[in-house]
């Protein structure tokens, strides 16, 4: 796991060896963050200060955004966001 939670709110690394990818802890967020946007968990209960950030300034508290991800969608539809495609061809094989 590479440390970038403590570093730029921009900057997210990964990196890739032959048979390995090592990825930024800030996944770890990115997954909590699908679990909380299922609308199969709308209704669940964490406590009340818990919350997740997306950007700079947008502080989502996790008991208000259970089940909601077409609002999030909404919320991000119109921010830049770098797009990467990985193309490994063969070279995992």
């Amino acid at each position: 796991m590479i440390d970038c939670t403590r570093g730029p709110i921009s900057h997210t690394a990964f990196e890739v060896v032959k048979g390995a990818v090592r990825l930024s802890d800030r996944v770890i967020f990115a997954l909590i963050a699908v679990a909380v946007l299922s609308k199969v968990n709308k209704g669940q209960v964490v406590p009340n200060e818990y919350f997740l950030t997306f950007g700079e300034s947008e502080k989502m508290l996790i008991n208000d955004w259970w089940g909601r991800a077409s609002d999030f969608s909404a919320l991000v539809a119109n921010v830049r966001l770098p797009k990467v495609k990985l193309d490994f061809g063969d070279w995992m094989y």
